[in-house]
């Protein structure tokens, strides 16, 4: 598959037609290996609170299908979701959308992973599993998904440069 091939799979002419959740969707479950570069150019002019908005959305979707017993599963996709969402904030700002770029292309290795989770005792993906767990929240019977291989995911640092916080009002003593 050649890059023009890759965006045409994401119904995409160029990377600024990033836009859709589906696109996004597309772009992280995608059966095909892609290569970083076009994961890369894929994001390389996504709008940024476009692509946050989409993020956000992702997250919470692939997050709300998971029941109460998978904490630390919750747990790193939440820390994932914040980092992306702290870069999204000011994407064009230094390497932001590049650290963006190589967290999401990282998060969706692991999610596509074949042998991170297990599902009936069978290994799948984290997202295969997660796909039954939406299934049985749908009626479709009872998910045995067990998600301890993947709980290994290495946990982006949060950072936020100093200029990225707002200034707040302290009350001095003398006027409480």
């Amino acid at each position: 598959m050649n890059l023009k091939e890759f965006l045409s799979a994401l119904d995409m002419e160029s990377p600024a037609d990033l836009k859709y959740f589906e696109q996004f969707a597309e772009l992280l479950e995608c059966e095909e290996p892609v290569p970083y570069d076009f994961f890369y150019t894929a994001l390389s002019q996504a709008d940024a609170e476009r692509l946050s908005d989409i993020t956000k959305n992702y997250m919470d979707e692939l997050t709300g299908a998971l029941p109460d017993s998978e904490a630390e599963l919750f747990t790193i996709i939440d820390a994932v979701q914040h980092k992306l969402l702290l870069l999204c904030k000011d994407l064009d700002a230094g390497d932001n959308r590049r650290e963006y770029a190589e967290e999401l292309y990282r998060f969706r290795e692991w999610l596509r992973d074949p042998h991170l989770a297990r599902c009936g005792g069978v290994p799948c993906s984290v997202l295969d599993a997660v796909a039954e767990l939406r299934c049985e929240k749908l009626g479709a019977g009872k998910a045995d998904c067990d998600f301890t291989n993947a709980l290994n995911y290495r946990l982006p640092d949060l950072t936020m440069p100093l200029g990225g916080f707002s200034a707040i009002d302290v009350l001095d003593e003398t006027e409480a």
